[in-house]
């Protein structure tokens, strides 16, 4: 009779090749339930990045803004500084809305492919309008007082009499619009952020992260 019990191998035997001890693992291998050898792991494929890990957040960085914000700070900060057509920015203060949609066009021209959040269109925006605001307070002023002086030599030439108190008032003309300059700096900014939002999701909705 065989020791070690019925079905049992022989004392001193060895299982059969490949198989561990009760049935189990084979020998030298992967513990059981783990996955077979080099397959990937569940973060994404072999040697590539974990999953979620895209590219192109949409916050561009600040560097980038810079050139474009001044583009179209000029273009509405000019716009709104030619006498009458600035009457248009009683409107929303649509001139500016329009420095900014410029803006917005230079970066998307600038930076093919890449996407722009809503804070960037915003901070975008703001640049443009704080440029546009400083144009018109310097440029603006001078154009004004150049425009004023035609008037009175034009008034003059024809025999007109100028009241003292209208020509002291366009004499300082020009002190008040540059001392409204930093106001104009800060309300441009306001409507440039919300023109760069604005730009971004009407004409620029599939590059708006």
């Amino acid at each position: 009779m065989q020791q070690g019990g019925y079905g049992a191998p022989p004392q001193g035997g060895f299982p059969p090749q490949g198989q561990g001890p009760m049935g189990g693992a084979p020998m030298g291998g992967p513990p059981m339930g783990a996955p077979p050898m080099g397959a990937p792991s569940m973060g994404g494929p072999v040697g590539g990045a974990p999953q979620g890990s895209g590219g192109g957040g949409g916050s561009a960085p600040f560097g980038s803004l810079v050139a474009p914000g001044i583009i179209g700070g000029l273009v509405g900060g000019i716009l709104s500084s030619i006498p009458l057509l600035n009457l248009l920015n009683c409107l929303f203060c649509v001139l500016n809305l329009v420095g900014a949609l410029v803006a917005v066009n230079r970066w998307m021209a600038k930076n093919p492919g890449q996407q722009l959040s809503t804070g960037s269109s915003a901070l975008l925006g703001a640049i443009s309008g704080a440029i546009a605001g400083g144009t018109v307070g310097i440029l603006g002023t001078l154009i004004g007082l150049a425009f004023s002086g035609v008037m009175l030599s034009i008034l003059s030439a024809v025999g007109e009499a100028v009241p003292s108190e209208v020509a002291g008032q366009l004499a300082g003309q020009g002190i008040w619009g540059i001392l409204y300059t930093p106001v104009y700096v800060v309300l441009y900014a306001i409507f440039g952020a919300l023109g760069g939002m604005a730009g971004l999701h009407l004409f620029y909705k599939s590059r708006a992260a």
